[in-house]
């Protein structure tokens, strides 16, 4: 009798030992978790960073191997949508927009000499759209060696719209016209009919 009475008293200890432990372990689990999602969500911004280091050097040893091409080089913003989230990589002028409850938002900074003097408060917004360098980038694929890449992250939202443009559109159609043509429209290819045919109207290349 005792030594069931010893045996039952050591699985009731076990069992409450257990029930004490089990909320701290599954926190624990929780963390591992969400440590290896973020963990895979940077080797994803990674892969995609490396795939615009691969292509800056690819079009460098273009340039470098054909005097023709001397100088040659390209912006570049590209998006991956997974789960919910918006991952960006950005070299340049190109813009990753999002319009979210009648907003818009420029997500990427534009890599130009103007918007550095807009950022340090040195020149105001609007002149700078009309001035004499604002279409000189301060990085682009293919220029250097190495180039310094954006990479960012974005939760996105029920009804969000991303809009991704080069300054072909961004140029020529200020941010308040690119929403209204985007509100507007009953589809997102009408959006995009909406928008060319802005830009075309406006002067765009």
């Amino acid at each position: 009798g005792a030594d069931l009475t010893a045996e039952l008293d050591q699985l009731v200890s076990l069992e409450s030992e257990r029930r004490r432990l089990l909320p701290e372990l599954e926190n624990l689990k929780r963390e591992q978790n969400a440590a290896a999602e973020e963990v895979g969500k940077a080797k994803r911004l990674g892969l995609d960073t490396s795939a615009l280091q691969e292509a800056n050097k690819a079009i460098a040893r273009a340039a470098t191997g054909d005097p023709g091409l001397a100088g040659m080089g390209t912006t570049a913003t590209a998006a991956l949508l997974e789960g919910g989230i918006l991952y960006l990589v950005h070299v340049g002028d190109s813009r990753a927009y999002l319009i979210r409850d009648g907003r818009i938002i420029q997500v990427t900074e534009d890599h130009s000499v103007v918007a550095e003097m807009v950022r340090r408060g040195t020149l105001s917004a609007d002149a700078a759209e009309s001035h004499p360098a604002r279409h000189v980038i301060t990085r682009a694929l293919g220029v250097d060696a190495d180039v310094d890449i954006d990479a960012l992250r974005v939760d996105l939202e029920p009804g969000d719209v991303v809009l991704l443009c080069t300054d072909g559109l961004s140029g020529p159609v200020d941010d308040r016209e690119i929403l209204e043509a985007v509100d507007e429209s009953p589809t997102l290819q009408h959006a995009a009919d909406a928008l060319v045919e802005r830009a075309n109207e406006a002067g765009g290349p």
